[in-house]
């Protein structure tokens, strides 16, 4: 049976009247064009899954940490103050969890068990030592950050301890 033919009607006077004829081509690129859109799309939103997946959009800051029991410091003088810096620390310790202790030559405190949290700027006259924190979006202390002590409160050769949770020694070092 012929495409055209299934479009002929008869009128009651007897002509033959024909709907214009049906193109096979039209419906093909329809589907077709249909076709390409879905696949287009599909692509997109699979590229977009994967890009989602490498940047989140909530980053947590990266604290490079040592492994649990290591940790590693850098003391020099810089001007007037010590510098005790932190290359690697053991994870998990918050400022507020985290103690300075000093004691001169003799074993004498000269720095009472102190959180890192309150070695401040605002606090230099009273402590003589200021804990900065480098890496501000980590809520822990993290390599990278330190502690300024005043080389005239605490003199060459004092030592400090750096404890956790209040008692356990993380680390032990002498200023000089």
């Amino acid at each position: 049976m012929d495409p055209q033919s299934v479009n002929r009607q008869e009128s009651q006077e007897g002509e033959v009247r024909t709907a214009p004829p049906i193109r096979q081509n039209d419906s093909g690129k329809k589907r077709r064009t249909i076709l390409a859109v879905i696949i287009l799309v599909s692509a997109t939103v699979t590229v977009a899954v994967v890009l989602i997946g490498f940047f989140p959009a909530h980053v947590e800051p990266v604290c490079h940490q040592g492994s649990v029991g290591v940790v590693n410091l850098a003391i020099t003088q810089e001007g007037a103050n010590w510098s005790v810096l932190i290359q690697t620390f053991n994870p998990g310790h918050l400022p507020s969890r985290t103690y300075l202790q000093i004691r001169d030559t003799s074993g004498i405190f000269l720095l009472n068990r102190t959180q890192w949290s309150v070695l401040t700027a605002g606090d230099w006259t009273t402590y003589h030592a200021v804990y900065e924190d480098n890496n501000p979006g980590a809520p822990e202390v993290c390599s990278g950050d330190r502690l300024m002590i005043s080389r005239a409160a605490y003199p060459i050769s004092s030592t400090f301890a750096i404890l956790g949770d209040g008692s356990t020694i993380l680390a032990l070092g002498t200023l000089e």
